[in-house]
């Protein structure tokens, strides 16, 4: 995504205070669909209006997992493991 594209998804969401549960709404059912690359999306736009919500991460982590990217999905989990640590 690119930097206006993120740029408009947040202040879309100031906008909308659904649209954070509308892409993760989104990424869940993606992701119960074997759907991993849009379950990706979804879950990295929901954590772009909500950076510190865990269980969005998680789930980009399990997508990212499924989709053979262990690193991506394990700097995910680590960074979950930082914000419980702080």
């Amino acid at each position: 995504m690119t930097a206006v594209a993120a740029v408009l998804a947040v202040v879309v969401s100031a906008q909308d205070p659904g649209a954070f549960e509308a892409s993760f709404e989104r990424g869940l059912a993606a992701l119960a669909a074997g759907e991993y690359a849009s379950a990706v999306e979804s879950f990295e736009d929901a954590l772009r209006i909500q950076p510190d919500h865990t269980q969005a991460r998680f789930n980009l982590a399990r997508a990212l997992r499924e989709l053979g990217e262990g690193a991506k999905a394990l700097d995910q989990l680590l960074a979950i493991e930082d914000r419980m640590v702080d």
